[in-house]
């Protein structure tokens, strides 16, 4: 059973590791709206941790919090059917 989603915003994933740090998000005991409002708010802090000195970051936030949710989501569809084969996989 997966407890714990770390969330990678994705200018981190391009710029590496010493970007910024990882958030965790625990998904014990909680329904599928509230780990998707997580990842999203996790989400959210990555990406303007990571665009805080940007002159553009404002704008540039709001796409990487979607392709941060978008791809964080998709990681723990996949995470969760391999898991738990023949059951509903989506957490949305």
């Amino acid at each position: 059973m997966i407890k714990t989603l770390t969330i990678l915003s994705a200018f981190v994933a391009i710029a590496g590791p010493a970007s910024a740090g990882d958030i965790t998000v625990s998904l014990v005991g909680k329904t599928p709206a509230a780990i998707h409002a997580d990842i999203e708010r996790a989400a959210a802090t990555a990406c303007r941790e990571a665009y805080a000195s940007s002159a553009l970051g404002f704008y540039q936030t709001s796409q990487c919090v979607a392709d941060t949710v978008r791809e964080t989501q998709a990681k723990l569809d996949a995470a969760t059917t391999a898991a738990a084969p023949g059951q509903l996989a989506s957490t949305r």
